[in-house]
């Protein structure tokens, strides 16, 4: 659970920053920031359970 907590944080501020430095406008960053990071999390374990990595 630590592990993704952290990795909330961080692509969470990341995803966000890139977001706002392309042009979208803040509620369109913070929207990113917070949906992304499950997709990338979900889509990263449904590569391991099919043995993709």
């Amino acid at each position: 659970m630590g592990q993704n907590l952290i990795f909330y944080t961080v692509a969470g501020t990341v995803i966000g920053a890139a977001m706002q430095w392309t042009g979208f406008g803040l509620g369109s960053a913070m929207f990113g920031s917070f949906i992304m990071p499950p997709i990338i999390l979900i889509g990263w374990k449904i590569v391991k359970i099919k043995g993709l990595v």
